[in-house]
Order: C-alpha cells, then structure tokens, then sequence
C-alpha cells in the first residue's frame, strides 16, 4: 500500500535552513529586552518636561541575574522609572525624572565595588552614554587594548 503523502528529503533541510533565516532576521530586528521593569504610577506622578530616558553601555550586563542584580542597584536611587536590558549587545534604556536623579549619579551606582570572599569587585562598567535619546554619546571607556608599541 503506498502512502497518500510523501516529502522529498531534499525540502526538510530546505524547511530547516529557511526556519532559521526567518528566525534570525525577525531576532535582529524585533529586539526584546532581557529584562523589563517599569514602575506605571510613579511615570503618572512624573511632569512630563522631568521624563527623560538615558542609554548606556554597561559591561558586565550578560545574563538574566546581572540584569536583575543591575536593576536592583538603580532601584535604590529616587526618581528610576524603568529599566530594559538587552544583553545581545549590552545596551540599557533607563527612564528617569530628571529633577530627582542625574545621569552621573545613576553612573555613581552602576559602578559601585563590592565585596566578595575579601576581594573588592566592580561587577558593571559603563562604556559611554546619553543623558537623553537627543543628546551626544559620552564615551568613558573604550575596550580597545594598548599595545605596547603605542606606549
């Protein structure tokens, strides 16, 4: 008896390679945040010339927990209003009132030391950022290294 519905072996691979082209293109341009936090009645209490929304690139933002453990720190600053990491490219979006926080005092919190089995660590590095979406980037670091002709 012969089967009513027969696949080519040569469309599997085919399906295959195709699933993951759609998968990859719709990755790359639809980006979701590795953690999303937003506080909804303090953004209805905030004056909306006070709303500002910083970026940054943060070294050290690579999996779910850094995030969490990053938003954590910002928390406790006054004036947080929303938080979106994305680790593909450690990149973060930070909404904030500007009459309660300043970008320096947010970088101030970012890049605290801690203490861990004696040692001093400083888990989260901001490589540059703007204050708002309108403004210039600030570089502060750079991960490019010195070689030792350039000394």
């Amino acid at each position: 008896m012969k089967p009513k519905f027969t696949v080519n072996p040569v469309l599997i691979p085919v399906f295959i390679a195709a699933v993951f082209t759609a998968a990859s293109y719709f990755a790359w341009f639809l980006r979701m945040p590795t953690y999303a936090e937003t506080n909804t009645e303090l953004i209805k209490s905030v004056a909306a010339a006070n709303f500002k929304t910083a970026e940054f690139e943060v070294n050290g933002v690579v999996c779910l927990g850094t995030s969490k453990t990053f938003a954590k720190w910002l928390n406790e600053l006054s004036g947080i209003l929303s938080i979106n990491t994305f680790t593909s490219d450690r990149f973060v979006e930070i909404g904030y009132d500007d009459s309660k926080v300043s970008a320096d005092e947010m970088i101030i919190s970012i890049e605290r030391e801690v203490s861990a089995d004696g040692e001093k660590l400083k888990p989260f590095s901001v490589m540059r950022y703007r204050a708002s979406k309108d403004s210039e980037w600030v570089i502060l670091r750079t991960n490019k290294k010195v070689e030792v002709d350039e000394l």
